[in-house]
C-alpha cells in the first residue's frame, strides 16, 4: 500500500510540483497569447483574427514536423554508421 503521509514533507516534491506549475503555465500563457503577439507582428494579420490565428499554428507544425523527422534522422544516421565502418576499415593502406 501506497502511503502518502511524509510526501508533504519532502523539498523535493514541493520543488517538482513547482516547476510542473511553471512549465505549464508558460504553456498555456504562450498558447493564449500568441495569436495577439501575431497580430501586432503582421499589419495583416491585424484586421484578421482568422489569419493571426492561422499564422500563431505555424510553430506548432513545425514541432510536429520535427517530432516525425527527428526520429527518423537519428535512426537513417544510426543505421549509416555501420555501413561507413565497413567502408573505411576496408581501404587498402
Amino acid at each position: 500500500m501506497l502511503e502518502l503521509g511524509g510526501a508533504g514533507r519532502e523539498q523535493h516534491l514541493w520543488l517538482l510540483l513547482a516547476r510542473a506549475l511553471g512549465i505549464y503555465w508558460g504553456l498555456t500563457g504562450f498558447g493564449f497569447w500568441i495569436p495577439r503577439f501575431v497580430a501586432q507582428a503582421l499589419p495583416a494579420a491585424a484586421n484578421s483574427p482568422a489569419l493571426a490565428h492561422c499564422r500563431s499554428a505555424i510553430p506548432y507544425d513545425l514541432a510536429v514536423l520535427a517530432m516525425v523527422l527527428m526520429p527518423l534522422a537519428v535512426a537513417l544516421l544510426l543505421a549509416s554508421a555501420p555501413l561507413e565502418a565497413s567502408v573505411v576499415s576496408s581501404r587498402p593502406t
